[in-house]
């Protein structure tokens, strides 16, 4: 447990992460630092863990797509995983710093299991910020992506969650995640189940 306080301490040590792994070799990066930097994400203290899902996309940057598969993608899946809900939410975050750095490949495959396994979270909150992610990330993957996983999953939270703000939220996320041309497709079937 990191010492109360020392918050702004480890966010100028994750801040400096990124020029250590241009530094030293992936290997020393991998084997000596990987798994404090990674610690991070769990932090207590949101800021931090805040500051170290931005740090993700730093790193892939630095060392590589290929890298950031192998290495940082295995621990966001674990954290979706946690039985606490805040580092679930973590873990879309960080698919959202990582989404801005991978190419639309490596986002469908990659990154969007992972808010498509949190759909059902027992936690709303967790459910809402699925919908926002999902946003997030829709300029960085194919139309195809778009249109056959995004679309029904954003259908799905709009016209099915049992919770009113993610429910009532999902149709706005839905409508900005689309392209002008996929609103005219999808948004007159939405709007017309949503207010019935």
């Amino acid at each position: 447990m990191p010492f109360p306080g020392h918050d702004q301490v480890r966010m100028a040590i994750l801040e400096q992460t990124p020029k250590l792994a241009t530094i030293l070799s992936p290997k020393t990066f991998t084997t000596e630092l990987l798994a404090t930097v990674m610690r991070w994400l769990c932090d207590p203290v949101y800021s931090v863990r805040v500051a170290a899902t931005e740090n993700l996309a730093n790193l892939s940057v630095a060392m590589g797509t290929s890298w950031a598969i192998d290495n940082i993608i295995p621990h966001l899946q674990e954290l979706s995983k946690n039985s606490n809900y805040l580092y679930r939410m973590t873990a879309l975050m960080g698919v959202v710093s990582m989404a801005n750095v991978l190419d639309e490949k490596a986002c469908a495959e990659y990154l969007m299991p992972l808010p498509r396994s949190l759909v059902q979270d027992s936690v709303a909150n967790v459910r809402f910020n699925v919908a926002k992610t999902l946003k997030s990330i829709s300029s960085r993957v194919s139309r195809r992506t778009l249109q056959h996983e995004i679309i029904p999953i954003l259908q799905k939270l709009a016209q099915r969650d049992s919770d009113q703000d993610v429910g009532a939220s999902s149709p706005c996320v839905f409508v900005c995640a689309l392209s002008p041309p996929l609103i005219a497709l999808r948004l007159i079937p939405v709007i017309n189940e949503y207010v019935e």
